[in-house]
């Protein structure tokens, strides 16, 4: 990891949920055991997970671009990404971004989009965050 990202994520044991959020080891092991975490995986720690993020080690590394990262094993690179899905270089999908909002906010928000004239449709715009008929 570049040290931007070990300096936002520099916690490696964990007691707890709000910890883990912060844990460059614990949601690499949840990753590979369960998949990307969610919101509800950090309610509570997996006692699995917690055990297996001891064999996570990170590696501090300039020459990874700042919000990248390497994952290796035994001396081998298994993969690499230049940034996390979402950045501007990795843009996520529609269907990635409708996930995402279902995982944070529940049925919460579901419609607050449907009339983009509605103060929601008009606070995105105005953000910038245009929403395109259809594309949702």
């Amino acid at each position: 990891m570049h040290p931007v990202v070990r300096q936002a994520a520099h916690l490696d044991d964990v007691n707890d949920g709000l910890a883990a959020k912060f844990s460059i080891p614990y949601c690499v092991s949840h990753t590979l055991g369960h998949g990307p975490p969610r919101v509800g995986d950090f309610a509570t720690l997996d006692a699995e997970t917690r055990e297996r993020s001891a064999r996570v080690s990170v590696v501090v590394d300039e020459s990874v671009p700042e919000w990248g990262a390497v994952l290796s094993a035994g001396g081998r690179e298994l993969a690499r990404v230049p940034c996390p899905r979402g950045a501007p270089q990795r843009p996520a999908s529609a269907a990635d971004l409708a996930a995402k909002l279902a995982d944070l906010a529940g049925d919460r928000l579901a419609g607050v989009l449907d009339d983009l004239d509605a103060p929601a449709g008009r606070a995105m715009d105005a953000a910038g965050l245009r929403v395109v008929a259809g594309s949702r």
